[in-house]
């Protein structure tokens, strides 16, 4: 009788190394799925801000939220006068009403962190920070726009200033002009570079995204 073969050394490293590579294969395909539906759900939840941003106006005699902060977070409150865009635009999201008239101003101005008003994405990048995500700021407003008048202005006006919200109307170009976009250090200026409640780098790569005037979304190249 013959005696069977075992693999040689050779043999075995090489099957050891198609192993290797059909495992690289397949984490680099899930991490480009994983970034994907990231992206595709932050395009969600930035189209239902946009509409929402556009259904307030319509209650509000065409008047945008505000006055509010230029760098935005990821929650809200009960109250408005707290420049966050996600207290103006709650019940447009369906989100818990925490306004409360039997409690403090004080209390009701304890903001709470909602998905809707984020990105899976941005969350990922925040979670091992130890930052309170509800007062974390995932992305920043149009602080000066042309109007129709040929003057810019701040849309959303200014929390803590004088400055009010503009009618929507009278903005010039409402499908260019881009009403908040992902904010991180490289795109945050002198006021969020070092930010720590602000992510380093872009979280979606080579593409920010950033809602318009019109309501609807788009993926802007960072290098744009």
């Amino acid at each position: 009788m013959q005696s069977s073969r075992g693999f040689t050394l050779i043999e075995l490293l090489t099957v050891i190394g198609i192993i290797a590579i059909l495992a690289g294969l397949s984490f680099f395909g899930l991490g480009r799925a994983r970034s994907a539906a990231y992206r595709a759900s932050c395009a969600a939840n930035f189209r239902e801000m946009g509409v929402s941003i556009l259904s307030y106006t319509h209650d509000h005699k065409g008047y945008l939220p505000g006055p509010l902060y230029v760098g935005q977070f990821a929650s809200y409150s009960g109250d408005t006068s707290d420049g966050r865009i996600g207290t103006f635009l709650a019940p447009y999201l369906n989100l818990p009403d925490l306004h409360d008239p039997a409690k403090s101003v004080n209390q009701n101005r304890q903001p709470q962190m909602a998905e809707a008003l984020s990105c899976p994405a941005w969350m990922g990048a925040m979670r091992d920070t130890g930052i309170d995500l509800a007062t974390a700021r995932p992305y920043i407003l149009a602080g000066a726009v042309r109007m129709d008048n040929d003057l810019t202005a701040a849309p959303f006006g200014q929390a803590g200033t004088t400055k009010l919200p503009q009618l929507i109307s009278l903005i010039r170009n409402p499908t260019t002009s881009a009403a908040f976009w992902e904010l991180d250090h490289e795109n945050g200026g002198s006021t969020y570079s070092s930010n720590t409640g602000v992510v380093p780098e872009p979280v979606h790569g080579d593409v920010r995204m950033a809602v318009y005037f019109d309501g609807h979304v788009g993926a802007v190249p960072i290098d744009s």
